[in-house]
């Protein structure tokens, strides 16, 4: 992804994009959907009307739109995301969330704000307004195991080992090597194990070892909670 945003930025600093206008239309609108700036329909029929009205002038203008996308756009989202990152660490819950739905306003599938919408939530323990809107990254972005894991872990706090098991297995099923899935799914069996254990022991008045089966499993369980 690097290597591309680069050779485009040659490409806007250095192409004159002659007399080819279906590339200049495609390279700005792919452009803009690998920058996550959402260009509004009003304006790609601009986009479409300059194109076919080409001259010098238009063509500056045009370099000069596509210098802007590369250079400044990313720079200002930036600074946004550190603005709202530092309400954050500040605790200013309100205002984090404000400053994240203006944003989502103008970039309405930024990953980056969605999953900052939701930490905002946790830490106000609004969970189940973090749950939706994990919800909407998984539905919108299914090849992501991120917003699975982190529901598995909202879906664990919560006692609710079931859909916590199905949530991080939905997130090595994406990414087979994800560590923290898979140390949480690891979590999840211990304590579903403990669960069994219980329901073991009141069918069986003379489980001695089952006993120490559990008080060893619920040191360990202590130890990942610590």
């Amino acid at each position: 992804m690097r290597r591309l945003i680069w050779n485009l930025k040659y490409v806007a600093l250095r192409c004159e994009f002659k007399n080819n206008l279906e590339i200049k239309y495609k390279f700005i609108l792919v452009l803009s959907e690998i920058l996550t700036i959402k260009i509004p329909p009003q304006i790609r029929i601009s986009i479409v009307f300059l194109m076919n009205n080409y001259s010098p002038t238009i063509l500056k203008l045009f370099r000069s739109f596509l210098i802007f996308l590369l250079f400044v756009a990313p720079a200002v989202f930036a600074d946004v995301l550190l603005d709202v990152k530092n309400l954050i660490k500040d605790r200013e819950w309100a205002s984090a969330i404000n400053l994240i739905e203006s944003e989502l306003q103008k970039k309405p599938l930024n990953v980056q704000l969605h999953f900052l919408k939701a930490l905002v939530f946790s830490k106000q323990d609004k969970l189940e307004e973090s749950i939706k809107t994990y919800e909407y990254l998984t539905n919108n972005f299914p090849e992501l195991a991120e917003p699975h894991n982190n529901l598995g872990v909202i879906f664990a706090k919560q006692n609710k080992l079931d859909k916590a098991q199905q949530s991080f297995e939905m997130a090595i099923r994406i990414r087979p090597d994800y560590a923290n899935a898979l140390e949480n799914l690891g979590d999840v069996y211990l304590r579903l194990a403990d669960n069994l254990f219980e329901i073991a022991q009141k069918n069986n008045l003379n489980g001695t070892l089952l006993n120490k089966k559990r008080d060893t499993l619920h040191s360990l369980i202590q130890s990942t909670l610590n």
